[in-house]
């Protein structure tokens, strides 16, 4: 509990330099983080911090926000993040948390650590012969984001061609980036990138078939309609193409979600959003901050009488009051990385 206070002092007094006392504050949680991290959270900013009022809401149902308050506010959002990628449905503002979906193995972790055996593979080589391969690579993982976002991409199913490029790093040497490190990005969607091997059956694109399908039936075409790919990792040039191309194959190709493939050709469409990936949860958190129902807060009198909140239903009336938009083991911030 001592590390989280420190944590979330440091967040707040020194990052975002507002104290919380006396303020409301939103939390943009972990959609599975354990009850004693919500139950922590809550007693520290409550009453540690004096802040009046806390509101916990999952992050992907922030990242949805950020797409728009108008309507039902239906959609799926696909939360591709640092060590994992989550989906989950929502329905007339309800998450519908069992029919999420996550891996750990889809991830911008996966990414850095694949780029470091395609270096040792020789796909990455610095252009000085003075220079050593891996240790620019290992100490600055600002450089592997960069490479990632700046010289790296997901390769459309039909494949294209690719060359290489030169790229220069933070600390100023330069190296050549092969055509199949490149294509590094693919390894998200069941491809194999040179030497490194890749399961078809774990793909971002067929975790998002399967959250429809656990979907109720009358709901699937509400949720398709407004798609939000959000996270750092969806920020990858060709990202979206990709999971457009790999909705539509799986369903034709793949008989378990032939059923979808009407929905998917007709009502999947992907938000065309204003944001980058990686801040739609703090987008959404000021958009739902602006029109939220306070009855969901959770004050230290009501935290001291032992209520606690409940997932949130996300039905908003309209508080122009500010909050203080704060995250808490969200994992969706690469490449500007959060508290975990």
């Amino acid at each position: 509990m001592q590390q989280m206070e420190a944590a979330i002092r440091k967040l707040l007094l020194r990052e975002l330099m507002s104290s919380p006392k006396d303020k409301k504050v939103l939390v943009a949680e972990d959609l599975f983080a354990p009850a004693q991290t919500r139950e922590t959270v809550l007693r520290i900013l409550l009453e540690k911090l004096k802040a009046s009022t806390v509101l916990l809401i999952p992050s992907p149902v922030l990242a949805l926000y950020a797409s728009g308050l108008e309507g039902d506010v239906s959609g799926l959002v696909v939360l591709s993040g640092y060590s994992e990628t989550t989906v989950l449905p929502i329905s007339n503002r309800l998450p519908l948390i069992y029919s999420s979906i996550s891996s750990t193995e889809l991830g911008s972790e996966m990414l850095h650590a694949s780029m470091l055996q395609l270096a040792q593979d020789g796909e990455l080589q610095f252009q000085s012969q003075n220079s050593r391969l891996l240790d620019p690579l290992v100490d600055c993982s600002t450089d592997l984001d960069d490479i990632l976002l700046k010289a790296c991409l997901v390769s459309p199913r039909e494949g294209s061609q690719i060359g290489e490029v030169a790229f220069q790093l933070s600390s100023g040497a330069k190296i050549r980036i092969s055509s199949t490190a490149r294509r590094v990005g693919s390894l998200l969607f069941g491809d194999e990138c040179g030497r490194i091997s890749a399961d078809p059956e774990r793909s971002i694109a067929r975790l998002a078939l399967e959250a429809l399908l656990k979907c109720p039936i009358d709901a699937r075409a509400q949720v398709a309609s407004r798609i939000v790919l959000a996270g750092g990792v969806s920020m990858l040039q060709g990202f979206q193409n990709r999971f457009m191309q790999d909705l539509k194959f799986l369903c034709s190709t793949n008989s378990r979600f032939s059923q979808l493939a009407n929905l998917v050709e007709n009502k999947a469409q992907v938000a065309n959003l204003q944001f980058t990936g990686n801040t739609l949860p703090w987008v959404g958190g000021s958009a739902y901050a602006a029109a939220s129902n306070l009855s969901e807060a959770i004050t230290a009198e009501r935290f001291q009488k032992g209520e606690r909140p409940l997932d949130p239903l996300l039905a908003g009336s309209a508080d122009a009051e500010c909050f203080n938009v704060i995250t808490t083991g969200v994992d969706l911030s690469w490449p500007m990385r959060g508290p975990n």
